[in-house]
């Protein structure tokens, strides 16, 4: 079972990795240079759409393989004094295997990787397209109870070094 386990897992880290691999490779698309790949391209078009089902698969895989090592580390009954520090060496690794060096392959790769890629993005994007339907409402959503942007507004910082809106200058009476 621990086997088991550890193979899904592993399984789970290596689709959050391709996940970050491909998002790379698309947020290194250039809108200036069109890629000569129609497949490449076509997903430069709907970049944000693809974007956001990457970074979501990138999310579920990376919490299912952390939640598939805890159950397996849970079910090898060794001592917390083991477990812990290895438990946590290992999910350093994973995360910058699967987010840091992964999202820099693909971000040096580019088109042709992505051009390789491209059906399984578009998979990927086609299963979570509901999630995406429903994360783009909640950004109108929530842009829509904002208050509008003021017209030449420049971005100020307060006090305790955070940015926020300025407020609009109201004339004497």
């Amino acid at each position: 079972m621990t086997v088991v386990l550890l193979v899904v897992a592993l399984g789970s880290a290596l689709a959050a990795a391709f996940c970050a691999f491909a998002d790379g490779a698309l947020l290194a698309l250039e809108e200036e240079e069109p890629p000569a790949s129609p497949r490449a391209a076509a997903l430069l078009v709907r970049r944000e759409r693809a974007h956001r089902a990457l970074a979501f698969g990138r999310m579920l895989a990376l919490l299912f393989s952390g939640a598939a090592a805890s159950v397996a580390v849970r079910t090898a009954a060794l001592p917390a004094a083991v477990v812990t520090p290895v438990v946590i060496a290992l999910g350093i690794v994973v995360i910058v295997l699967a987010e840091v060096a992964a999202r820099s392959a693909g971000d040096e790769l580019g088109a042709p990787a992505l051009e390789r890629i491209a059906p399984a993005v578009i998979g990927i994007e086609g299963v979570l397209r509901p999630v995406v339907f429903f994360g783009r409402w909640c950004d109108r959503f929530l842009l829509d109870l904002l208050p509008p942007r003021l017209p030449n507004a420049r971005r100020a910082s307060n006090s305790s070094g955070r940015w926020s809106r300025p407020t609009p200058r109201r004339r004497r009476p």
